[in-house]
């Protein structure tokens, strides 16, 4: 698919209050019902989490470095850290590191 032919919904400056709206916003256009349901809860869970528990910029950049570690163990077969970042990735709004 041709990126600039993609229909991205309007969304907000990001702030910490927004972020997950904004994300739900964009899986919206995922044309999967179970596949929107499923990454819409992880996100919302995803980021009251790191709301609820304060993470912590050094605490964010080791669950980046856990992902780091992640790819390097990847093949073409196991490809772990794709899934894992594109989720994970923001959360750093949460955190306020992005």
């Amino acid at each position: 698919m041709d990126p600039s032919q993609v229909k991205i919904p309007a969304l907000a400056d990001l702030t910490i209050d927004n972020i997950t709206d904004n994300v739900i916003r964009i899986n919206s256009l995922n044309p999967d019902p179970r596949a929107k349901y499923i990454l819409e809860r992880l996100v919302e869970h995803l980021h009251d989490f790191a709301r609820e528990t304060r993470l912590s910029t050094t605490e964010w950049m080791a669950g980046i470095q856990f992902l780091t570690k992640t790819g390097q163990i990847c093949t073409d077969v196991r490809q772990v850290r794709t899934s894992l970042s594109h989720n994970l990735h923001h959360v750093c709004f949460c955190v306020g590191v992005c």
